[in-house]
């Protein structure tokens, strides 16, 4: 009982600031768009990504740092306290949240392992990026699947061991200036570790959320943009790049997974991706000037670091202290 009464306290306080925090910042996020507004793409993209995983990391840390030990430290093994039906109903909510989090990101890996196998089908390896490999796709892969699938003109599989895939008829419409610029793009992803945080997305899977992954999708895709490019010139090339891949996309058959899913579902980052708006970026790119660069001064995240383990390792009883009180007010 004393077991049963733990998980459930725990998963009722992870439910319940999972559900809040996601909401607010739901309900919210027009203040979140704002406050990104001026910044960078890369700034933006990464304010978006922890808008999206917060919910998750503050519950799971508040959970695992403050409610487990003090259920464990003031507790009674041996209470004859009854598990009432709300704790109950919660804790049930709160693992079946983590469960289908968990089966969204393993069905998404499969997914992507099942597409990714089909692109190395006849695929040659063309070279190497920094170490990831860069493969021409079998240019009969629509043919040898019989099921619609074809390869992106471009795009960026595997968190681990990453690679970069093109489809041979996306490089040959490519001038060798504009295909180095679009590597550079996709490395970017890679550098960026994207696909770990699409994983992420699918392990936190949770109603009214897609649209900041939306959002994310499209300033990451500008950050990519952004560090692609170091000079007008290059800017250019990688606009005239999104403007033929387009037209080729356009005029060919509609992207899906080989098991009828669209590719975006899959733990892969392509250049153009569903929802991205080219124009938008062509616009960007052209207009690129050269970033100036503003002395800072540096910051000292040591030093902040350790004044802020000081002052946790200070308060750390006394908050496990109030977290048991309030748990406590969950179980009656």
């Amino acid at each position: 009982m004393f077991l049963l009464r733990g998980l459930a306290v725990s998963l009722s306080v992870f439910f319940l600031l999972y559900a809040a925090l996601s909401l607010a910042i739901a309900k919210g996020w027009n203040a979140v768009v704002f406050f990104g507004e001026r910044r960078s793409q890369q700034h933006l993209a990464d304010i978006f990504f922890l808008a999206r995983i917060l919910p998750f990391a503050a519950a799971s840390l508040t959970t695992v740092l403050f409610v487990v030990p003090s259920f464990l430290l003031f507790e009674p093994r041996w209470s004859q306290e009854r598990l009432r039906a709300i704790p109950l109903f919660l804790g049930w909510a709160g693992l079946m949240l983590l469960v289908f989090g968990l089966w969204n990101a393993v069905k998404a890996l499969g997914r992507t392992t099942h597409v990714v196998r089909a692109w190395r089908a006849g695929a040659r390896e063309v070279g190497r990026e920094a170490s990831v490999p860069v493969f021409c796709t079998n240019p009969a892969l629509t043919a040898y699947h019989g099921t619609g699938e074809a390869s992106p003109p471009f795009a960026v599989a595997g968190i681990v061991r990453p690679a970069v895939f093109m489809s041979p008829t996306a490089a040959a419409a490519l001038s060798a200036a504009e295909l180095q610029s679009v590597i550079r793009h996709e490395m970017a992803h890679v550098r960026r570790h994207d696909n770990l945080k699409r994983l992420l997305f699918r392990a936190c899977a949770f109603p009214s959320m897609q649209h900041i992954e939306h959002a994310w999708a499209d300033a990451t895709e500008g950050a990519a943009d952004d560090a692609a490019v170091s000079s007008a010139d290059e800017a250019l090339d990688l606009a005239a790049a999104l403007v033929k891949l387009s037209r080729l996309v356009a005029a060919g058959p509609a992207r899906a997974s080989s098991d009828g899913r669209p590719a975006e579902e899959t733990l892969t980052m392509a250049l153009l991706h569903a929802g991205t708006t080219v124009p938008a970026r062509v616009e960007r790119l052209v207009a690129w000037t050269q970033p100036q660069c503003v002395a800072a001064a540096r910051p000292r995240p040591y030093t902040s670091a350790l004044v802020g383990a000081f002052l946790f390792a200070l308060c750390y009883g006394p908050m496990l202290v109030g977290a048991h009180a309030l748990t406590e007010l969950l179980m009656q």
